[in-house]
């Protein structure tokens, strides 16, 4: 029999959830009414060695404590931040998430920020949008001289 985990969230990724079902017994917490989530949660609790869950939804000392088997927590993202981490290390409890797995993507933006900055792409979109270029109104967000010279 597969190890039993708790499910807190959906993951981004439909492999990844399903991978989670092909090698464990998921208990989905996250598809179950609100209502009915105290008394699955309580049902389920004792073969729990796992949770699953997201850096949004994370994991309480409640529900920690309600888990006495549990082993790991598994962050599906990289902010461990709603994770009650004084819960899990009073237990001897691993906390994993996914560290490095945005690092491109966040370099990306940044560079797109900084030519939407450099190149006011959101005052000339408000500009575009509100109709004045239609109207060939003048536009008031012109960059200055110097702006200009360091980025063409």
């Amino acid at each position: 029999m597969n190890p039993a985990i708790l499910v807190l969230a959906a993951g981004s990724l439909a492999q990844v959830m399903a991978r989670l079902d092909h090698e464990f017994t998921c208990h989905h917490l996250w598809r179950v009414a609100a209502p009915q989530q105290d008394s699955l949660l309580r049902q389920v609790a004792p073969e729990v060695r796992g949770v699953f869950t997201t850096g949004t939804v994370g994991i309480t000392a409640a529900q920690v404590e309600l888990l006495p088997a549990l082993e790991i927590v598994v962050v599906h993202g990289i902010g461990v931040d709603a994770v009650d981490l004084d819960a899990t290390r009073l237990r001897g409890i691993k906390v994993t998430n996914t560290p490095g797995v945005l690092t491109d993507d966040v370099a990306d933006l940044a560079l797109a920020l900084l030519l939407a900055s450099g190149r006011r792409l959101p005052a000339m979109d408000r500009y575009v949008r509100s109709g004045a270029w239609k109207a060939k109104a003048p536009s008031t967000f012109r960059s200055s001289t110097s702006t200009r010279r360091c980025l063409t």
